[in-house]
């Protein structure tokens, strides 16, 4: 592994050895980027460092000079394009295309120069000037793949961009329509959506029969998607012959967000908020996220089975909204959405998936019901903090939708306001669904007022030890073998 050394290069070196990765990658996963002194938040030399304790026989070399890059991998290169700060896209979308590096207007004198002069790297476009439309009519992209970024973020996913030869580009209204049309059906979006607009994305993309990926800030994954992985079982599976306890309210906890690439891939794993808390293992607890993190970084999510693995108390995953999250009621093809929903539920062992919408369509939960790989479908609404449908639950073809019931979200539910509702909550899982409780968990909740401990995870750990007897804490999977096997006394015909 080679490893470009982030600590004081500019948004253009690091932009450069981005897209070099991406190149190498197609056929060598060897190019990384990290931090060698620094260890910033989400630092990708987390993921290298566990990639070699995979595959301990990796020798890792360290390097700061892109000429460097540049000279070693030549072969591997037709030429490079030119750009400037406002055509940052055009050119990353152009540098996958045309297997180029990227060179920003102000490496054109220098020793890069020199360095692509003796390298028999030549000039292959010159962005500056051109449109979006430019460089979509010229030049043939990937159409399962497509990315939406803005030009202020420098090198953050243009690697994968590069890899994947996906069109680049931040344009909302007639302009991204056509090009997210041009997209094959329930393929992926990476990024984020214009002007930072969360609906924009979601909507935009289910419109077009697509689904997305938050994955603005995602960095250095072209390596990390092409290292080879066999993936452990996913952890904590519930056992459908699991028996209902009687005169017990049942109780899943679930974290939002794991939608969220950038996330997965960036403090997640270690930050004491989330996954890396030290409170994990000590109740059941259910993580939500995109089935796109075993083609982003498999790394990742076999670090986070494997983890889970051996916590004390089971700590288990469901898929955050489909192969990635959009509004599925948005879409024309309810059943091609389920499909491939289901198959990217199979490709990471998973069998319960979380959907946000702002309509609660049957038709699209009916469609993912019926699909054999799935044994549970949560509902959260797109209002009123994921709760709006108050842990509304019924069936379809034997398989349990769910609701969420209550969230613990700043401004919405406290631990004492959680703990006063679940402690008095109905205990007759044999015959009343009211007896059965989903709480979303948002993890971007730092307050402190009703019992709140400053983080999602000490918060849930306050409530666990706050609970009566009778209040059974599970994961989200077994929350649903209850629903399951107990459908007839529910009243879950369908």
């Amino acid at each position: 592994m080679y490893v470009f050394d982030m600590d004081g290069a500019d948004d253009a070196r690091r932009t450069l050895v981005a897209s070099l990765a991406g190149v190498v990658a197609r056929t060598s996963p060897e190019v990384h980027m990290a931090h060698r002194r620094s260890e910033p938040s989400g630092d990708p030399e987390f993921w290298l460092d566990r990639h070699v304790e995979n595959n301990p026989a990796t020798a890792v070399v360290w390097r700061n000079d892109p000429s460097w890059f540049v000279e070693r991998y030549a072969p591997k290169l037709k030429g490079y394009v030119v750009y400037n700060d406002e055509t940052i896209n055009h050119a990353t979308s152009v540098a996958g295309a045309a297997d180029a590096v990227m060179v920003h207007e102000s490496q054109l004198a220098g020793p890069l120069r020199r360095a692509l002069s003796l390298a028999g790297l030549d000039e292959l476009a010159d962005v500056r000037g051109r449109s979006y439309d430019w460089v979509y009519d010229n030049f043939t992209f990937n159409r399962d793949v497509i990315f939406r970024q803005q030009s202020s973020k420098k090198y953050e996913v243009r690697s994968y961009a590069v890899l994947t030869n996906g069109f680049v580009f931040d344009a909302a209204g007639a302009a991204r329509d056509r090009f997210l049309a041009g997209q094959n059906d329930h393929s992926v979006v990476l990024g984020w959506g214009h002007n930072n607009s969360e609906a924009e994305f979601f909507q935009s993309a289910a419109e077009n029969n697509l689904t997305t990926v938050p994955a603005d800030f995602l960095r250095s994954a072209a390596a990390p998607s092409r290292w080879e992985v066999e993936l452990p079982p996913r952890p904590a599976k519930a056992d459908p012959t699991t028996p209902t306890s009687r005169n017990s309210h049942y109780v899943a906890f679930v974290m939002s967000d794991g939608d969220n690439a950038q996330w997965l891939t960036g403090s997640f794993a270690r930050d004491g908020r989330w996954f890396g808390s030290p409170h994990r293992g000590t109740f059941p607890m259910t993580f939500d996220l995109t089935p796109e993190i075993s083609a982003i970084n498999a790394t990742a999510l076999k670090y986070f089975y494997d983890e889970a693995a051996g916590d004390r108390s089971p700590t288990t995953f469901v898929t955050a909204g489909g192969r990635g999250i959009n509004y599925p009621s948005q879409q024309t093809d309810p059943i091609g959405y389920a499909m491939a929903t289901a198959a990217a539920m199979a490709r990471i062992d998973h069998n319960v998936v979380s959907v946000l919408d702002v309509v609660y369509d049957t038709q699209v939960l009916n469609a993912l019901a019926s699909q054999p790989e799935i044994d549970g479908v949560m509902f959260k609404t797109h209002a009123d903090a994921y709760a709006g449908n108050n842990g509304a639950t019924y069936w379809h073809r034997g398989t349990p939708i769910a609701s969420v019931r209550y969230t613990l979200w700043d401004g919405f539910e406290t631990p004492n306001s959680l703990v006063d509702k679940l402690n008095k909550a109905p205990r007759d899982p044999l015959n009343d669904v009211a007896s059965y409780s989903i709480v979303n968990v948002h993890p971007w909740s730092v307050g402190k007022a009703g019992g709140a401990q400053g983080d999602p995870m000490s918060n849930l750990a306050y409530i666990v030890a706050n609970l009566s007897p009778g209040v059974e804490v599970v994961t989200l999977d077994e929350l649903f073998v209850h629903l399951r096997n107990n459908r007839e006394g529910l009243g879950g015909a369908d």
